[in-house]
């Protein structure tokens, strides 16, 4: 076939990577150029009932979470074919967003062996109210033969995504490695808070993202540590995959089991698109004595 380089797709799947892995916080706040660093608690976290939903809960997240917040780790996006994500065109691309600035994506590619490199680059680029600034360093491959993406990395300094209330700020990288009808995803990254000044760090998370079905998708954490800059770090492992319908706006079922220190857990599970339940052993005898009740996550649609 003739050799047309990744951009609107890489673009697009910049984007996507954006809006899926990262969260928009609340609290307003500016940002600066200093570099994001964790300072926060190292320890294993002790799960209580104090803590346990937000531990939780930022570990399925990839970031805290209140009802004030969103983010869309696992949503309805992931159900997109990923064919979509992955055809190779024109070696430049710039957009404007529908509320102002600009997002470009250029992508030099080696035409021998389909491997590529380039940058994203975000100038307050803003989009229903978002605005995104910083740059992408980009890497990965793609075959040549079917115009498919193979694999993506994607690594940034600082990242900001705002709102006219919320500002976070993004350091760290991603790799996507794509096979048919999956998606497995290794994050590290820390996420500030531009307005409290927080600092929360995902560490070695990775995640598999398949289509088992003509619009059904199967979501599995298969590892990660989550750190709370003040609790400390859990580990979190799926113990039932997270399903996703087409055309459901949410995540359908699942349950994931964070783990902290003193034999303490608790597991997330999720009802429907709208619902989740979230349950604890805080005292490490292996049964869960304290629950959250029924929870609304009206948040998680949009």
């Amino acid at each position: 076939m003739k050799i047309q380089v990744l951009v609107r797709k890489i673009l697009s799947l910049l984007l996507f990577v954006i809006l899926s892995l990262f969260l928009i916080s609340c609290g307003g706040g500016g940002q600066d150029n200093i570099g994001i660093n964790y300072t926060g608690s190292t320890e294993r976290a002790i799960i209580d009932a104090d803590n346990a939903a937000e531990l939780a809960l930022g570990g399925y997240f990839g970031g805290p979470i209140d009802e004030n917040y969103w983010n869309m780790l696992v949503l309805d996006e992931q159900s997109e074919p990923f064919a979509k994500l992955r055809t190779i065109v024109p070696n430049s691309d710039t957009d404007i967003g529908n509320c102002g600035g600009s997002k470009t994506v250029t992508v030099n590619i080696d035409n021998t062996n389909g491997e590529f490199y380039g940058a994203g680059q975000f100038s307050d680029y803003c989009e229903d109210g978002v605005t995104t600034s910083g740059t992408v360093d980009i890497a990965g491959s793609a075959d040549l033969n079917t115009g498919e993406i193979i694999n993506i990395s994607m690594e940034s300094d600082q990242l900001t995504v705002a709102s006219e209330s919320s500002s976070v700020s993004i350091s760290g990288k991603i790799l996507n490695e794509f096979g048919p009808g999956s998606l497995i995803q290794t994050m590290n990254y820390l996420i500030r808070n531009n307005s409290d000044r927080k600092v929360y760090k995902i560490e070695d998370y990775k995640i598999t993202t398949e289509i088992i079905t003509t619009g059904t998708v199967e979501i599995t954490f298969e590892s990660g540590l989550y750190y709370h800059p003040v609790y400390g770090y859990v580990e979190l492992e799926s113990v039932t995959p997270f399903i996703l319908y087409d055309g459901v706006y949410g995540v359908d079922s699942g349950e994931l089991l964070v783990t902290g220190g003193a034999h303490t857990k608790a597991l997330l599970s999720v009802i429907n698109a709208d619902q989740i339940e979230i349950k604890a052993d805080t005292n490490g005898d292996g049964d869960y004595d304290w629950s959250s009740g029924i929870l609304d996550l009206p948040y998680l649609k949009f």
